[in-house]
């Protein structure tokens, strides 16, 4: 199956968020319920069995989990204090990056990991100034991040270092 998401009015009656069947193209019956998710869904990831949606909602809850054989929305989608942009699933968990401020009432200001495990918040914070998260990409090592004045970084995923700048 191929997963995608964006701002298109329908695949078989599926708005925002469908999958098709990769031979073919024809599009599958995984029709996740979009109820909760009421803005663009900006961004997916596959996670494990889930595939892991991002949203431009500013105020809420916008990151969210949906099974990938049921399309069952996942018990996990956290109270986040301003826009998810991006995600990356790395070996120690998920990091997410955005516009926002915090994340289920702890203070983390535009990057976060959450153990993919115990969906808990990993303790590291990187300490930049508030840029916007724009992209996150992993080579199974590394995070590699660009943020909306179009900085490169390379974060180390286990401490949140920044271990290089570009």
């Amino acid at each position: 199956r191929l997963y995608f998401a964006g701002v298109f009015r329908t695949v078989d009656e599926q708005a925002s968020l469908a999958a098709v069947e990769a031979a073919s193209g024809l599009p599958t019956s995984w029709r996740p319920w979009l109820f909760s998710i009421p803005h663009q869904v900006t961004r997916l990831m596959r996670v494990g069995d889930a595939v892991a949606a991002t949203t431009d909602y500013w105020s809420g809850r916008s990151l969210h989990a949906f099974d990938m054989a049921s399309a069952a929305l996942l018990d996990f989608n956290p109270q986040t204090y301003g826009p998810i942009r991006a995600i990356a699933v790395a070996p120690e968990g998920a990091v997410v990056g955005g516009a926002f401020s915090g994340i289920e009432g702890e203070s983390r200001v535009g990057l976060a990991s959450i153990d993919l495990d115990t969906r808990a918040l990993d303790p590291w914070t990187v300490t930049l100034p508030q840029y916007t998260w724009l992209t996150l990409a992993t080579d199974g090592t590394w995070i590699f991040g660009r943020t909306s004045d179009s900085r490169f970084f390379k974060i180390d995923p286990v401490s949140g270092a920044i271990v290089g700048e570009h």
